[in-house]
């Protein structure tokens, strides 16, 4: 009876062990602490200001436009008036009309009253009357036709002085935007060097995890060869105890 045995490996396993390198190996542990400390790291929301506010200036400048609006203006209120006095023909509502007229006036009476005066002028009480009252009403005609001409002049001078508090308004807001941009940049610097500071220990802690998988690019694999299991050779130990010529090899491998 021949010898029974195993037959011998028939392939080997190897296993690849990847190890890191000493120079990296210490900073491992507290780099994952130190993550796992900033991945509890609280929301910190910034308090302070975010916005600047209007300045004074522009309070300055919204009243004017307000009062303007609601109370109007007394240069355009008074061209409003000659305008209306010289379409009903009632010039004397304009003051500046009136005074002028009444100059003018003054100075045809004191003519009249030289000519009355001479006694050589040959008029009479009536016809002196007559002559005032004339050259009167050829005043007031005159200067009504030369006020009708000024009007387009007045009406334009009105509205540029009604406009000036407007322009004095924006002229406002342009220096209280000056002031509030400038608070404003101050601010924006502010919300910047919070986050910068807030962001800094998180930038650091990527430092140090780019550096650990820079160096985990140079560490070493080492392999390990060792035989297969052990496998029985059926056939080689029925053979050796015979069994094949008694027919009991269906036995044994069913």
């Amino acid at each position: 009876m021949g010898s029974s045995g195993g037959g011998s490996p028939s392939n080997t396993t190897q296993t690849t062990v990847t190890e890191l390198p000493k120079e990296v190996a210490p900073y491992i542990g507290p780099s994952m602490e130190e993550s796992e400390r900033l991945s509890r790291t609280p929301f910190s929301e910034y308090s302070g200001e975010r916005i600047s506010p209007l300045t004074p200036y522009h309070g300055a400048g919204l009243d004017m436009v307000a009062g303007r609006s609601l109370y109007g203006d007394p240069a355009v209120e008074a061209g409003r008036r000659t305008l209306t006095g010289a379409l009903s023909g009632d010039y004397f509502n304009d003051p500046a009309y009136a005074a002028a007229f009444n100059r003018n006036a003054d100075l045809i009476a004191q003519r009249i009253g030289a000519m009355a005066g001479q006694g050589s002028s040959g008029l009479t009480n009536t016809g002196l009357q007559e002559q005032h009252r004339d050259m009167l009403t050829n005043l007031g005609t005159e200067m009504a036709y030369r006020e009708r001409g000024m009007l387009p002049r007045h009406l334009q001078s009105a509205l540029a002085y009604g406009q000036e508090p407007y322009q004095a308004a924006q002229r406002l807001m342009g220096a209280g935007d000056i002031v509030r941009s400038f608070d404003q940049d101050r601010i924006n610097e502010a919300m910047r060097a919070f986050s910068a500071q807030q962001q800094w220990p998180f930038q650091m802690a990527d430092v140090m995890r780019n550096a650990i998988r820079a160096g985990m690019g140079g560490g070493g694999t080492v392999t390990q060869t060792s035989p297969g299991y052990y496998e029985p050779n059926q056939t080689a130990n029925l053979l050796g105890g015979g069994l094949l010529g008694y027919g009991l090899y269906d036995h044994f491998t069913r």
